[in-house]
Protein backbone atom coordinates (compact mmCIF):
# COMPACT_ATOMS: atom_id res chain seq x y z
CA UNK A 1 0.00 0.00 0.00
CA UNK A 2 3.01 2.29 0.73
CA UNK A 3 3.64 1.97 -3.36
CA UNK A 4 0.38 3.51 -3.86
CA UNK A 5 0.14 6.73 -1.52
CA UNK A 6 3.86 7.35 -3.35
CA UNK A 7 2.47 6.99 -6.80
CA UNK A 8 -0.53 9.21 -6.23
CA UNK A 9 1.37 12.23 -4.39
CA UNK A 10 3.83 12.02 -7.53
CA UNK A 11 1.23 12.22 -9.92
CA UNK A 12 -0.54 15.51 -7.95
CA UNK A 13 3.30 17.23 -8.15
CA UNK A 14 3.79 16.69 -11.54
CA UNK A 15 0.37 18.77 -12.59
CA UNK A 16 1.61 21.44 -10.33
CA UNK A 17 4.81 21.64 -11.55
CA UNK A 18 3.68 21.50 -15.31
CA UNK A 19 0.98 24.61 -13.92
CA UNK A 20 4.32 26.76 -13.07
CA UNK A 21 5.80 25.84 -15.87
CA UNK A 22 3.06 27.00 -18.04
CA UNK A 23 2.26 30.35 -15.63
CA UNK A 24 6.92 30.54 -15.92
CA UNK A 25 6.52 30.78 -20.08
CA UNK A 26 3.39 33.18 -19.96
CA UNK A 27 5.60 35.43 -17.94
CA UNK A 28 8.16 35.51 -19.76
CA UNK A 29 6.40 36.07 -22.93
CA UNK A 30 4.91 38.99 -21.56
CA UNK A 31 8.55 40.30 -20.36
CA UNK A 32 9.91 39.94 -24.00
CA UNK A 33 6.92 41.51 -25.12
CA UNK A 34 7.86 44.61 -23.14
CA UNK A 35 12.00 44.20 -23.94
CA UNK A 36 10.73 44.23 -27.61
CA UNK A 37 8.70 47.62 -27.11
CA UNK A 38 11.48 49.05 -24.99
CA UNK A 39 14.11 48.08 -27.62
CA UNK A 40 12.18 49.28 -30.51
CA UNK A 41 11.72 52.70 -28.73
CA UNK A 42 15.64 53.13 -28.28
CA UNK A 43 16.02 51.74 -31.99
CA UNK A 44 13.93 54.65 -33.70
CA UNK A 45 14.62 57.65 -31.02
CA UNK A 46 18.38 56.19 -31.90
CA UNK A 47 17.37 56.51 -35.57
CA UNK A 48 15.70 59.88 -35.18
CA UNK A 49 19.17 61.48 -33.58
CA UNK A 50 20.99 59.76 -36.55
CA UNK A 51 18.77 61.90 -38.66
CA UNK A 52 18.79 64.74 -36.61
CA UNK A 53 23.37 64.49 -37.21
CA UNK A 54 22.61 64.05 -40.93
CA UNK A 55 20.32 66.79 -41.74
CA UNK A 56 22.42 69.36 -39.74
CA UNK A 57 25.88 67.92 -42.17
CA UNK A 58 23.83 68.21 -45.23
CA UNK A 59 22.50 71.91 -44.38
CA UNK A 60 25.59 72.92 -43.60
CA UNK A 61 26.93 71.57 -46.83
CA UNK A 62 24.41 73.26 -48.77
CA UNK A 63 25.40 76.60 -46.76
CA UNK A 64 28.71 75.78 -47.10
CA UNK A 65 28.64 75.62 -51.20
CA UNK A 66 26.36 78.97 -51.18
CA UNK A 67 28.43 81.27 -49.60
CA UNK A 68 31.74 79.56 -51.10
CA UNK A 69 32.12 82.14 -54.48
CA UNK A 70 31.35 85.14 -54.83
CA UNK A 71 27.93 84.45 -56.43
CA UNK A 72 25.83 82.13 -54.03
CA UNK A 73 23.95 79.82 -55.71
CA UNK A 74 23.24 75.96 -54.62
CA UNK A 75 24.51 73.39 -56.46
CA UNK A 76 23.10 71.14 -59.09
CA UNK A 77 23.77 67.32 -57.59
CA UNK A 78 24.73 66.35 -54.58
CA UNK A 79 27.87 65.76 -56.10
CA UNK A 80 28.94 68.79 -56.36
CA UNK A 81 28.99 68.62 -52.51
CA UNK A 82 31.55 66.22 -51.94
CA UNK A 83 33.64 67.72 -54.94
CA UNK A 84 33.27 71.27 -55.70
CA UNK A 85 34.95 71.79 -59.04
CA UNK A 86 34.63 76.04 -59.04
CA UNK A 87 37.57 76.23 -57.19
CA UNK A 88 41.43 75.00 -57.82
CA UNK A 89 41.83 72.48 -56.36
CA UNK A 90 38.18 71.13 -55.79
CA UNK A 91 36.78 71.86 -52.28
CA UNK A 92 34.66 69.03 -50.24
CA UNK A 93 31.52 70.66 -48.66
CA UNK A 94 30.67 67.33 -47.50
CA UNK A 95 32.70 64.03 -46.48
CA UNK A 96 30.36 61.66 -48.00
CA UNK A 97 26.61 61.50 -48.93
CA UNK A 98 24.98 60.21 -45.99
CA UNK A 99 22.14 57.13 -45.93
CA UNK A 100 18.83 58.04 -44.41
CA UNK A 101 18.68 56.45 -41.14
CA UNK A 102 15.53 55.13 -41.25
CA UNK A 103 16.00 53.39 -44.60
CA UNK A 104 19.47 52.62 -44.39
CA UNK A 105 20.16 54.10 -48.29
CA UNK A 106 20.95 57.46 -49.65
CA UNK A 107 17.46 57.57 -51.18
CA UNK A 108 17.22 61.28 -50.66
CA UNK A 109 14.65 62.99 -52.81
CA UNK A 110 16.16 66.44 -54.05
CA UNK A 111 14.24 69.56 -53.52
CA UNK A 112 14.85 71.95 -56.43
CA UNK A 113 13.97 75.89 -56.22
CA UNK A 114 12.73 78.02 -59.49
CA UNK A 115 16.25 77.83 -60.74
CA UNK A 116 16.50 73.85 -61.09
CA UNK A 117 19.05 73.86 -58.37
CA UNK A 118 19.07 71.50 -55.29
CA UNK A 119 17.66 73.51 -52.17
CA UNK A 120 16.83 70.65 -49.63
CA UNK A 121 16.55 66.96 -50.16
CA UNK A 122 13.00 65.34 -48.49
CA UNK A 123 13.43 61.75 -47.12
CA UNK A 124 10.89 58.76 -45.24
CA UNK A 125 11.34 59.92 -41.84
CA UNK A 126 9.66 56.68 -40.36
CA UNK A 127 8.15 53.13 -41.83
CA UNK A 128 5.53 51.63 -39.97
CA UNK A 129 5.67 47.53 -40.04
CA UNK A 130 2.37 46.47 -41.04
CA UNK A 131 0.66 50.00 -41.44
CA UNK A 132 -2.39 49.98 -44.00
CA UNK A 133 -2.13 50.95 -47.58
CA UNK A 134 -3.82 54.68 -46.71
CA UNK A 135 -1.44 55.47 -43.58
CA UNK A 136 1.07 58.23 -45.15
CA UNK A 137 4.22 58.07 -44.44
CA UNK A 138 6.41 60.99 -42.11
CA UNK A 139 8.75 62.86 -44.48
CA UNK A 140 11.69 65.07 -42.76
CA UNK A 141 12.99 68.18 -45.05
CA UNK A 142 16.26 69.12 -45.05
CA UNK A 143 17.06 72.51 -46.60
CA UNK A 144 19.16 75.67 -45.78
CA UNK A 145 16.85 78.00 -46.94
CA UNK A 146 14.16 79.24 -44.32
CA UNK A 147 11.08 78.33 -46.20
CA UNK A 148 11.27 75.46 -47.76
CA UNK A 149 10.76 75.34 -51.86
CA UNK A 150 7.29 75.08 -53.31
CA UNK A 151 8.29 71.89 -53.90
CA UNK A 152 7.78 70.58 -50.64
CA UNK A 153 4.33 69.06 -50.13
CA UNK A 154 4.65 65.19 -50.15
CA UNK A 155 3.91 63.31 -53.35
CA UNK A 156 0.58 62.38 -53.95
CA UNK A 157 1.69 58.55 -54.52
CA UNK A 158 4.65 57.55 -52.06
CA UNK A 159 6.82 55.12 -52.52
CA UNK A 160 6.71 51.40 -49.97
Amino acid sequence: MVGLKGRGHGHRARGFTYLALLLAVALAGVALLVGTEVWVTNARRAQARQLDWVARQYVQALRSYRQAAPVERYPSTLADLLEDRRFEPPRRHLRQLYPNPFTGRADWEPLLGGDGRLRGLRGLRARIPGAADGVEPQWVLITADPAPPAAAAPPAHSPR
